[in-house]
């Protein structure tokens, strides 16, 4: 139950970093998605 919500603020905080740094860095952009694959990844792991 724990993972799953870790999980999912995870990924909000991802996007909200995403939306952040967008406005400032582009790589900043590429190490956030590649933060959400992990994340994404726990997250299907932890729905399975």
């Amino acid at each position: 139950m724990k993972s799953r919500h870790s999980g999912r603020l995870g990924w909000m905080m991802a996007l909200n970093l995403i939306v952040q740094q967008s406005h400032t860095d582009r790589p900043a952009i590429i190490l956030a998605m590649t933060a959400d694959q992990n994340v994404i990844q726990r997250a299907n792991g932890a729905s399975l």
